[in-house]
């Protein structure tokens, strides 16, 4: 007996997502081939039977889409924006900022965490209620661990000034292109160049990596990150929708 293909997207499982959070966590990402027809077969049972939630993800341009995904049960929680720019050749590593390693001290670790937070504020993480202040600030501390360790990072560039660790920035680079994960400014010193510093030497960390552009990733509400990348030469590259749909109460 021949078996129908099945027509519609599969919730792929997140495995690490599972274990951090304790429950099972789907995804389901959604190209411009989707149709409204598709989200309904994939978000109801027995597909989504066995997870607790499933983020589903689509590009922010089809609003039929978001509607369906409404319609569904799904909560928007973020409209992503990814920013690009091209890596300058012969940018010189600015003042003050150097890397961090495995090695880092308690007190700098502490800094980083302090900072990290401050990153996600507008995170889906932070914006569901669903998922709670402990595992939105458990989540971004063992993000630092493990970027830190080089699970997840390449480089952890920190930007020191009066004593204290003011900023920093964490890189991941893949085939030719460097992806910003973190990227946080202590906001006593917001507005004095700590940021564009951190960037500068990205860049001219990706330009010894011989790698041709930087990416990152930030949230529409963050309206001052957007403006900020703006102002250092990154373009929009793609702007997603992302859900989150919680399948038991």
């Amino acid at each position: 007996m021949s078996v129908e293909p099945r027509l519609h997207p599969l919730v792929e499982p997140l495995t690490w997502d599972s274990a951090f959070f304790g429950y099972d966590v789907g995804a389901l990402s959604l190209d411009n081939t989707a149709d409204r027809s598709a989200i309904r077969n994939a978000l109801g049972p027995p597909d989504n039977a066995r997870y607790r939630l499933i983020v589903v993800s689509h590009p922010s341009d089809r609003a039929d889409l978001r509607q369906a995904v409404a319609d569904a049960g799904g909560q928007l929680v973020d409209v992503k924006f990814d920013y690009r720019t091209d890596v300058p050749n012969g940018s010189d590593w600015p003042e003050h900022v150097d890397a961090l390693t495995a090695a880092a001290t308690s007190a700098e670790v502490q800094a980083l965490n302090a900072l990290a937070l401050i990153s996600g504020e507008h995170s889906r993480f932070r914006i569901d209620p669903r998922i709670g202040h402990d595992n939105w600030s458990r989540l971004y501390r063992l993000w630092v661990e493990n970027s830190l360790s080089g699970a997840i990072a390449d480089i952890v560039l920190v930007h020191r000034a009066e004593d204290r660790i003011t900023g920093f920035v964490t890189i991941k680079a893949r085939d030719e292109q460097a992806r910003i994960g973190l990227i946080a400014v202590d906001p006593a010193f917001q507005g004095s160049g700590v940021g564009r510093a951190l960037i500068t030497a990205a860049h001219a960390w990706a330009a010894r990596q011989r790698l041709a552009n930087i990416f990152v990733a930030t949230q529409q509400d963050n309206i001052g990150a957007c403006r900020f990348y703006a102002r250092m030469g990154f373009s929009l590259a793609t702007q997603t929708d992302i859900h989150h749909l919680w399948t038991i109460s």
